[in-house]
């Protein structure tokens, strides 16, 4: 869910941005490249783990995973799990029907169209195969292949420079491309709204061809508004036909924009870093892949702990006065044993807030605290949170903590810092 929302936030992000600086341009081709290039960076982008803070980069952190199972819990969630759908599942399977559907309309255009295309008579050119109908319909293309009634066929071979324009670009390949996006995004009117934006920005490339070829502008144009009738029924196609026929006599009309307007598109860094930020990785920093994580299965009614815990020193301070961990000669021990007992400690003692439970919530709280001179773990604090209900959890926890057997710092006892970070994780 969390992966649909941002890709649908940066497509919104990206589209604004070609609204302001690119869309009343004349530069067709490359305005094409950038909606599609642009919207598939858009979904990728949240899929790659960008991690670029060194908050806790300089720490080497203590790693302790307390996944959580409602496996023989008696508490009310599982009952309810059992009877109800939480409104994430109700909208996980809304969003799944809608992109099914999205998927079943495109099939059902592709079918009609390839039908259409062999119901006519074949006749082949070097560059794409011609499908003359006996009916009267508008021409389209699709691949390489051109569907024209026989009468646009005989009298009007504009259409068929126009079609053979839309073939050469591969704009049905932009459309099938594009139809993935609006798959994954149906949801999001903007990208309804892009799709209608690229097959325009074909209809001016394929009318530019055209009069690129010394047809007369005029007679062109005039054929448009004769052929301005009917719907367009192959919606994977891409047809003459009067979608939005001023703004395309409008476009053929136009000067062309200069090319000083292309240093607009260096807006598109600012936007690119706007998205990089988006999508980096607000989580503690990746451990060392040496380093083993501290597993065990955290249940509503207890916690069981018997796998060994590899705990690591950090270097992150949490005031002045404390020393950091791998800087003193000897290192603070809990119950005769070092960190990795003090992680045993905490996890027998953690119990999964109820209302976690209920609403679903998990994540990692990164805690840090320090051992004083005496032995008392003090200064204990969320770095970075995911709930109210499970940070105070973890802080309640470690302010039980037993004394310690203080670190040592030339020959006295001094005070240390750690980092801490609890996962709490619901299965």
């Amino acid at each position: 869910m969390a992966y649909i929302l941002k890709s649908g936030l940066l497509i919104s992000l990206f589209y604004s941005f070609f609204i302001l600086f690119m869309r009343r341009t004349t530069f067709f081709r490359f305005n094409r490249v950038v909606l599609l290039v642009g919207s598939t960076i858009c979904l990728i982008l949240p899929l790659i783990d960008f991690d670029f803070g060194p908050a806790l980069e300089s720490m080497y952190l203590p790693r302790l995973v307390l996944p959580a199972s409602i496996v023989g819990s008696d508490g009310p969630s599982a009952a309810a799990a059992q009877g109800s759908w939480s409104w994430k599942e109700f909208l996980t399977l809304v969003y799944i029907l809608g992109a099914e559907g999205v998927v079943l309309l495109t099939a059902a255009s592709i079918v009609k169209t390839v039908i259409m295309i062999r119901r006519g008579q074949k006749t082949d050119f070097p560059d794409l195969r011609l499908s003359v109908v006996e009916e009267d319909m508008p021409s389209f293309s699709f691949l390489r292949n051109v569907v024209m009634s026989r009468e646009d066929f005989e009298q009007n071979p504009m259409i068929l420079t126009h079609e053979r324009a839309h073939v050469h670009s591969l704009h049905s390949v932009d459309l099938l491309l594009f139809s993935v996006v609006l798959a994954l995004q149906w949801f999001n009117p903007l990208v309804w709204i892009m799709r209608t934006e690229l097959k325009m920005l074909h209809e001016y490339e394929a009318d530019e061809a055209v009069i690129n070829q010394g047809i007369d502008a005029k007679l062109y144009q005039l054929l448009l508004v004769k052929k301005a009738v009917g719907a367009q029924r192959f919606q994977m196609a891409n047809g003459f036909n009067h979608t939005k026929l001023k703004n395309r006599i409008t476009m053929m009309q136009s000067v062309k924009s200069s090319n000083w307007l292309r240093l607009g598109y260096v807006a598109c860094v600012p936007v690119l870093a706007a998205a990089l930020c988006f999508c980096t990785n607000k989580s503690n920093s990746p451990m060392d892949p040496a380093d083993k994580a501290f597993e065990a299965t955290l249940n509503y009614d207890k916690v069981e702990s018997d796998i060994p815990v590899e705990v690591k020193t950090m270097t992150k301070e949490i005031d002045k006065e404390a020393i950091p961990f791998k800087l003193v000669d000897v290192q603070p021990t809990f119950n005769g044993g070092d960190a990795n007992a003090f992680a045993k400690w905490v996890n027998t003692k953690l119990e999964y807030p109820e209302s976690a439970k209920e609403a679903n919530i998990q994540g990692t709280v990164m805690c840090q605290f320090a051992i004083d001179e005496e032995g008392n773990l003090v200064d204990a604090q969320i770095i970075r949170g995911v709930n109210e209900a499970l940070d105070n959890e973890a802080l309640r926890v470690l302010k039980m903590s037993p004394k310690w057997k203080p670190g040592i710092l030339d020959g006295k006892p001094v005070k240390v810092s750690f980092a801490f970070p609890i996962i709490y994780r619901l299965k």
